[in-house]
């Protein structure tokens, strides 16, 4: 993804375990207008039958071509 001066989010979440469980909660942004490494993540707290989660990962943005 290149620069476009708007918060790019490009992260999909999937929490998903035994009984049914299907959540697709928001990811979490940051740095993520400017160019370089931007960041997503999410925390599921958990439920009365599963366990917390959380993940995180990065992702680049590019620098846009000067017109």
């Amino acid at each position: 993804m290149t620069y476009s001066g708007a918060a790019q989010t490009p992260c999909t979440v999937a929490v998903t375990g035994a009984g049914g469980l299907n959540l697709s909660p928001d990811a979490v942004y940051a740095n993520n207008v400017d160019a370089g490494t931007a960041n997503a993540s999410y925390d599921f707290g958990g439920d009365a039958n599963h366990q917390g989660s959380h993940d995180a990962a990065t992702f680049e943005i590019g620098k846009a071509t000067a017109i």
